[in-house]
C-alpha cells in the first residue's frame, strides 16, 4: 500500500492549482526522484528518510526528474496523470549477492530529501545477476467525484 506524506499533500495542492489556472497537472511533480529501497520496514507518513536504506547494487542510480504524461480525463469526469517508466537494471561490475528491492520511494533532491510517497512491494525484487530489473510507472488520479487517489503499477523487465 502506498503511503502518502504532508509533503505530497503540498505538491497535490500545487497540482489542483496549476490545473485550475493553466489545465495542467504535472508540473509540481516533476523534480522528483524515484529511489528504490533495498530493507524492509513498517512504513508511516511521518517516517524520515533516515530510517531507510536505498539500494546500492551496481549500476543503480536515482531515476533523476520523473517525467509526467499529459492528463487523461477519464469518463466519469476525473484525470489521471501516468509517470514516465523508470527501469532499473544491475551492471555487470560487482557481486550482486544479497540485493533485494523492497520497496521505492518518490524523493526531492534536498538533503536529506523530503518523501512525498512510498510504498513496500508486495513481493520483494531479488538482483542477483547482471542484467536483472524491472520498472515501475506510477499514476496518480485527481477529481472532484472521487477525491484524490493514487496508485502505482510494477512492470518486471
Amino acid at each position: 500500500m502506498m503511503i502518502f506524506t504532508s509533503y505530497f499533500d503540498s505538491l497535490v495542492a500545487a497540482i489542483l492549482a496549476e490545473h485550475l489556472g493553466s489545465g495542467g497537472f504535472s508540473g509540481p511533480l516533476y523534480n522528483l526522484n524515484l529511489a528504490l529501497l533495498s530493507a524492509g520496514i513498517q512504513l508511516a507518513p511521518d517516517t524520515p528518510w533516515g530510517q531507510l536504506t536505498e539500494a546500492n547494487y551496481s549500476g543503480y542510480a536515482r531515476a533523476p526528474g520523473v517525467t509526467w504524461g499529459v492528463p487523461i480525463l477519464q469518463g466519469d469526469g476525473t484525470y489521471s496523470i501516468l509517470s514516465a517508466l523508470e527501469t532499473f537494471v544491475a551492471s555487470a561490475q560487482s557481486a550482486f549477492e544479497g540485493n533485494i528491492v523492497y520497496g521505492y520511494a518518490l524523493i526531492d533532491g534536498a538533503n536529506p530529501p523530503n518523501i512525498a510517497l512510498f510504498e513496500m512491494l508486495d513481493q520483494p525484487i531479488p538482483i542477483q545477476a547482471p542484467g536483472d530489473g524491472f520498472g515501475i510507472v506510477l499514476a496518480v488520479n485527481f477529481g472532484a467525484n472521487n477525491g484524490n487517489s493514487y496508485s502505482q503499477t510494477i512492470a518486471a523487465t
